[in-house]
């Protein structure tokens, strides 16, 4: 039998308690930031899926809930990404007049 993952999902809350269902959402999301700091530690990642990751993880910070998804996935999806940029364009760290 295969099924869809919004019909997994949609199994998995018919019969799992609030409680199991936070520690399945735990799971996946500790897999989608391990998958990104895999993806951003390459270097066989093109500069244009850093630039995606990157993107994702801001969009999506919302979900970064705790110091270990950070810990997980910041120092290469998000760091990796400013150093690259730091390198080819050195103006995109020069503070705004606001800042100065």
């Amino acid at each position: 039998m295969s099924a869809t993952a919004a019909e997994f999902t949609e199994r998995l809350q018919e019969l799992q308690s609030p409680e199991e269902l936070k520690k399945i959402q735990r799971v996946f999301k500790s897999g989608a930031a391990s998958i990104m700091d895999k993806q951003g530690r390459s270097n066989k990642t093109p500069e244009s899926r850093r630039k995606e990751l990157f993107d994702l993880y801001l969009r999506r910070s919302d979900r970064i809930n705790n110091w270990d998804l950070v810990d997980l996935a910041a120092p290469f999806v998000v760091g990796r990404y400013w150093r690259d940029r730091l390198r080819t364009d050195p103006a995109v760290f020069q503070a705004s007049p606001a800042a100065q």
